[in-house]
């Protein structure tokens, strides 16, 4: 292979026909179900409201949804996200506090989720549009990992703008405002504190590369769907990773099936560092006592998060409410409080205990091309230096 930036030759070369409508690569078990679900109609369903700059979390906007969702006898909002049970149960933590937080701000009101990953999302998904049969109001995923695209590629979202979030650009937008960007998660470099001090860490990804911390480290094993694979794409895109460092960091790293043994093998001191982990997750365990802490270091990777309205929500008017409310003052502070999301509106807050966003430089692919280059830089790239690195 070449020794040369990645984002001047294989991924470049891809990224021309997903600007003229190439629809998002899955994993091949997803693609099938992509296949056999009801054809959309190609594009969103439309609503005719329009964006009003609105930043007060008890503002005009989400009084008139609320009044109108009283109206209609709507009392639930369904949510499908990423996450399990342990996100959603309890109301000092997690997912669990932002429901709780929405709840408390609207009486009467309770939110239910939804928590499924991978293929399981897209098969949900499909099958409610197969069956007709719809529970679903508001999907919430991040754009990295194509469900969002397959629902608006599929006509399956209303098309709207939050007013809310009137000050987000186009940058932050699906096509035809399908979707919305919320907030981030972070993607960092997690550590043991038990293990080690912060000042002992490598605060550089070359210093990851060199033999000094070969062996010493993990990440997961790149297969096209992890947050390692999402930062290398998005690195080799820019131009800021070869395939000679790629192979080296590989090399180096002990590889992990999947996120949950990563973190596992951290909590359990078998590894001291584990690179490019979602730190919403690693925070979390550290809330529940497990020695783990987030460190600075270059090349950080912020993972946007959307959320899109079902075309055939059971409850749109609280639909529309909840993802209003998402971009609220509250909502952005429930956030950052209970998931460790970096919010994407200006007076989104910062945590003391994480990196300012600021500091999370890897370059951003637009939100409706991550997930589909994601997946050819792996193919293309990463799995053959993979294979000659196992």
């Amino acid at each position: 292979m070449i020794d040369q930036p990645l984002g001047a030759s294989v991924a470049l070369e891809k990224r021309s026909p997903l600007r003229r409508g190439l629809k998002v690569l899955v994993p091949l078990v997803a693609a099938s179900l992509v296949l056999s679900a009801c054809a959309g109609n190609g594009g969103a369903a439309t609503d005719g409201e329009t964006a009003d700059s609105q930043t007060s979390t008890d503002n005009p906007v989400l009084q008139e949804l609320y009044e109108a969702a009283q109206a209609a006898g709507e009392n639930q909002v369904n949510v499908l996200t990423a996450g399990n049970d342990a996100d959603f149960a309890d109301p000092n933590s997690g997912l669990g506090y932002v429901g709780a937080q929405f709840e408390e701000q609207f009486p009467g009101i309770t939110i239910e989720w939804t928590g499924t990953l991978g293929t399981a999302a897209f098969a949900n998904l499909d099958g409610q549009a197969q069956s007709g049969n719809y529970s679903t109001d508001v999907v919430m995923y991040s754009t990295t990992s194509g469900i969002l695209n397959h629902q608006a590629d599929e006509g399956r979202f209303l098309s709207y703008a939050p007013k809310i979030a009137e000050e987000l650009g186009a940058d932050s937008r699906g096509p035809d405002d399908t979707y919305t960007v919320a907030y981030s998660s972070g993607i960092g470099m997690m550590y043991n504190t038990s293990m080690y001090e912060e000042g002992d860490l490598p605060t550089t990804l070359d210093e990851l590369m060199s033999s000094e911390w070969a062996g010493k480290f993990g990440m997961t094993e790149p297969n096209g769907a992890w947050p390692a694979d999402v930062t290398m794409a998005s690195l080799g895109e820019a131009g800021e990773m070869t395939e000679a460092e790629i192979k080296s960091l590989l090399s180096n790293a002990e590889l992990y099936q999947d996120m949950p043994t990563a973190l596992s093998a951290l909590a359990q001191g078998r590894t001291g560092v584990i690179l490019w982990a979602p730190a919403s997750v690693a925070m979390n365990m550290q809330r529940t006592g497990a020695p783990i802490g987030l460190a600075s270091m270059d090349r950080m990777f912020l993972q946007r998060n959307g959320l899109g309205i079902a075309a055939e929500a059971p409850s749109l008017n609280l639909a529309k409410l909840f993802v209003e409310w998402a971009f609220s003052e509250n909502g952005q502070n429930a956030l950052n409080e209970g998931w460790f999301a970096y919010g994407e509106m200006s007076y989104a807050p910062d945590r003391d205990d994480m990196p300012p966003a600021s500091e999370f430089t890897v370059p951003q692919l637009p939100v409706h091309e991550e997930a589909n280059t994601r997946q050819i830089f792996f193919t293309d790239v990463v799995q053959p230096i993979l294979e000659s690195v196992k």
